[in-house]
């Protein structure tokens, strides 16, 4: 079992860490902010017994959320307690021992917020939910770190004033923490699977596997681009279609819902049967499968920006342009993409 402690001041991130999690991972059981869940309206209730119902809560939460699943990830933890009661009250309310506290989690990642680097970037993201002053984020900040940092597998990812990259770096903190390495299926030369492997993009693989390429495109036959996020190892900053790999016990059609739901926050029930098939193309690595969606009208996109850091529509000779001088492109696939984008241009 291992329990994960997000934690952070307003304006850190957390919140959004945990939602990429669960779009990341089935397996997670999440803890969610119980502050939100008693009082939606934001205000924060500092009493006593407001405090002790907050952590009565919480635990009776991590409690089942521990029956769910063997990772636990906790959007906040009953340390967040002190930053709305003196220590004196907060050791009364959990029996005196703060150990026992630390030892209620395996692993504590500490988000720094926002308002630590200064500027207009807090006060621009506050809204009519976010009730603290950036003097009491700090002050937050402060007593958060000052707590958390005793606890033996403590990890602090600074503030960033790229988001994306603040993002993608808090994902390889919780994953360190929870020992995940994404698994994805293997193949042989005819598409069948023989196994699975770890994906590692640093070199190459044993076995072949299989990525999912989608061309996005609407009504007026504009093609969906997107740049790839700068916090990215591989490819930062370039624009391509979507794509993404098949994760181990997956299909590529599968594969293909679920990068579009996680990189542009598409609800599964927007994509429905829409999703085409066009063809396959072997690579030298792997195995390309290509897939076509036409957005229907009035569908919501947007971005994860841990993934993408912008999306636009282009026209058709500007996309077969872009794959035209796209060098790392094999020349079978870039043919078949340019045969396919000819057809749905049409």
């Amino acid at each position: 079992m291992t329990v994960v402690v997000i934690t952070g001041a307003p304006a850190s991130g957390k919140t959004s860490l945990v939602s990429a999690l669960l779009r990341r991972r089935l397996d997670v059981s999440v803890v969610p902010e119980v502050f939100s869940l008693l009082w939606p309206d934001g205000r924060r209730r500092t009493g006593r017994r407001e405090q002790e119902l907050v952590y009565r809560t919480h635990l009776e939460l991590l409690f089942k959320a521990k029956l769910r699943g063997s990772v636990v990830i906790c959007d906040r933890g009953t340390l967040d307690g002190l930053c709305y009661t003196s220590e004196a009250v907060f050791r009364k309310m959990v029996g005196g021992d703060l150990g026992t506290e630390y030892r209620r989690y395996g692993h504590v990642v500490m988000l720094g917020s926002i308002v630590g680097i200064g500027g207009d970037g807090y006060r621009l993201l506050r809204d009519g939910r976010r009730t603290e002053s950036a003097r009491v984020a700090r002050r937050m900040e402060d007593t958060l770190y000052r707590y958390w940092c005793h606890h033996e597998n403590f990890l602090y990812v600074g503030a960033d004033a790229d988001f994306g990259l603040k993002m993608e770096k808090g994902m390889r903190a919780v994953e360190a923490c929870i020992g995940a390495a994404e698994m994805i299926n293997a193949y042989d030369a005819m598409g069948h699977v023989t196994g699975i492997q770890e994906r590692d993009d640093t070199k190459r693989l044993e076995h072949l596997f299989m990525s999912v390429h989608v061309v996005i495109y609407d009504r007026r036959r504009m093609f969906l681009m997107q740049k790839r996020s700068m916090a990215k190892a591989k490819d930062k900053g370039r624009w391509d279609i979507l794509t993404g790999v098949v994760r181990a016990g997956e299909d590529s059609l599968a594969a293909a819902k679920r990068e579009i739901m996680e990189e542009l926050l598409v609800p599964m029930g927007d994509l429905g049967d829409s999703i085409r098939f066009e063809g396959r193309v072997r690579g030298r690595e792997n195995l390309l499968d290509v897939f076509s969606w036409e957005i229907a009208e009035g569908t919501w996109i947007g971005v994860d920006s841990i993934e993408v850091a912008e999306v636009k529509f282009v026209g058709y000779e500007e996309i077969l342009s872009m794959f035209r001088e796209r060098e790392d492109k094999e020349i079978d696939y870039r043919l078949f993409l340019e045969g396919v984008l000819g057809r749905l241009a049409r």
